[in-house]
C-alpha cells in the first residue's frame, strides 16, 4: 500500500470534520473550556504541537534524502520555526491554558501531515522549478505568511493593553475578523501549488477544515461579545463569509 492510498481516507476525514466543527468549537484560546479534561499551560502546548510537525517533517525528509526538494523543505521549515520558537513566546499566553486532549489531537495531526510531506519532499516528489505552480505557489505562500504574522502581531499588541479581548481594527481586520486564519489558509494553498503532490493538498484541505469553522466561531463570538462590532465585517472572506 502506497502513502497515497493512506492519504485519501485522511482527506475524507478532514472533509467529514469540516461541517462538524461548525457546531463543535475546539475549546482553546477564547473558547477554552475545562469540560474537555485537564488543562495545561498554553505556551507549552503550542511549543509541543508545532515542534512535532517540524520533527516529523525532517524525519520524513532524512529517511529518504536521496533526492530532496530543498525549496519546499525550506518553506515548511520557515513556517514551523516561527510557529515553534517565535509565536508561542510572543503570544503573551502567560496564565492561559488549553485542554490536554487538544494538544494530543494536534500532535497527531502535525505528525501525520508533517511526516507525509517530509516523506515526499525527501523523495524529490514536490513539483518542478520554473513551472507556473512554483511561481504562483511562492507568491501565495509569502503573501499568506505575511498576512498571518501581521494579524497575529496586531492581536498581540491588543493583549498588551491588559484589558481582555478587544475589537481588532485596521489593516485586513477592516474586512474580516480572522486575517490570521485567512493568511495561513492562503499560505498552505501556496505550498500545495509549489509541491504539487497529494500530501501537500491534504495539508491544505485539513487547514481549511480546521480554520474555516474556527474563523466562523471567532466571528460569531465577536458579534455576541461586542455590541459595536462592525456589521460589515465578515469572518474570513471579505464580503462573502
Amino acid at each position: 500500500m502506497t502513502l497515497d492510498h493512506l492519504l485519501w481516507p485522511w482527506i475524507a476525514l478532514a472533509l467529514l470534520l469540516l461541517p462538524l466543527q461548525l457546531f463543535i468549537v475546539a475549546p482553546y484560546g477564547r473558547h477554552v473550556s475545562s469540560r474537555w479534561g485537564p488543562l495545561l499551560d498554553a505556551t507549552t502546548g503550542w511549543f509541543v504541537m508545532e515542534t512535532v510537525a517540524l520533527a516529523a517533517f525532517w524525519i520524513g525528509v532524512l529517511w529518504n534524502k536521496s533526492a530532496v526538494d530543498w525549496w519546499p523543505a525550506l518553506l515548511f521549515t520557515l513556517h514551523y520555526v516561527h510557529r515553534s520558537f517565535v509565536y508561542p513566546f510572543r503570544a503573551r499566553s502567560a496564565g492561559r491554558q488549553m485542554p490536554l486532549v487538544i494538544i494530543m489531537f494536534a500532535v497527531l495531526f502535525n505528525a501525520v501531515n508533517g511526516g507525509a510531506n517530509g516523506w515526499y519532499v525527501g523523495l524529490g516528489m514536490a513539483g518542478g522549478e520554473g513551472s507556473w505552480q512554483l511561481v504562483a505557489g511562492n507568491a501565495l505562500f509569502f503573501a499568506g505568511m505575511t498576512m498571518n504574522i501581521v494579524a497575529d502581531s496586531q492581536l498581540i499588541a491588543l493583549k498588551r493593553l491588559g484589558a481582555g479581548y478587544l475589537i481588532p481594527r485596521g489593516s485586513l481586520f477592516k474586512w474580516i475578523s480572522c486575517p490570521n486564519h485567512a493568511g495561513e489558509t492562503l499560505q498552505w494553498g501556496g505550498f500545495a501549488l509549489v509541491c504539487w503532490n497529494l500530501p501537500a493538498l491534504a495539508f491544505w484541505i485539513w487547514t481549511v477544515s480546521n480554520l474555516l469553522p474556527r474563523s466562523v466561531a471567532h466571528h460569531r463570538w465577536y458579534r455576541a461579545t461586542f455590541s459595536d462590532y462592525p456589521p460589515e465585517r465578515r469572518a474570513v472572506i471579505p464580503y462573502v463569509l
